[in-house]
């Protein structure tokens, strides 16, 4: 599906549309969920809400995440689905179960995070921090080094990418 995505980045959504449509066809979860938001926003093909839905669904029952996660904000929202607050909280508590973090974040916005994800909201938390302090020590950025340590942010990160600690970074 990489040239589907290609195809959307340059405006192409026909041919984008064409090759998310049969991969999703022959299961392609993702191309599911891409295949219904070009129908839900008329790219590519006409616009079709009750197809465009279906396909979102369809991911979103296949445990894609960010198809539960948008499914959930139509659901709270009634942009092209009737409003059912629950139906929508059980969509984004789904997509935030599987540490989806605009999901985390949604169900915190609306403040209706479920007690089990209070600990799933502070890794997500934990996770933007500690990227952010890599980046930060990278760039030798010392007070914002310090801003992120000071809202918990730990200094024993480890870059995944060259197994080194913030410490050894900096030196």
């Amino acid at each position: 599906i990489s040239q589907a995505k290609k195809a959307t980045r340059l405006g192409q959504y026909n041919k984008a549309f064409k090759i998310f449509l049969s991969a999703a066809q022959k299961g392609n979860i993702p191309a599911q969920y891409h295949v219904g938001t070009l129908y839900l926003t008329g790219r590519g093909i006409t616009k079709d809400i009750s197809a465009g839905v279906k396909w979102i669904q369809h991911a979103a029952n296949d445990g894609y995440p960010r198809a539960q996660y948008y499914l959930g904000t139509l659901y709270n929202s009634g942009e092209h689905v009737k409003v059912n607050v629950k139906l929508g909280q059980k969509w984004l508590g789904k997509a935030a179960n599987q540490d989806y973090a605009p999901a985390v974040a949604k169900l915190n916005e609306l403040d209706e995070v479920p007690e089990h994800l209070h600990q799933k909201k502070k890794q997500v938390m934990q996770g933007t921090r500690q990227e952010k302090m890599l980046v930060a020590v990278r760039r030798g950025k010392l007070d914002k080094v310090k801003k992120l340590l000071n809202s918990g942010a730990s200094i024993d990160t480890v870059d995944s990418v060259s197994h080194k600690t913030l410490l050894m970074i900096a030196a």
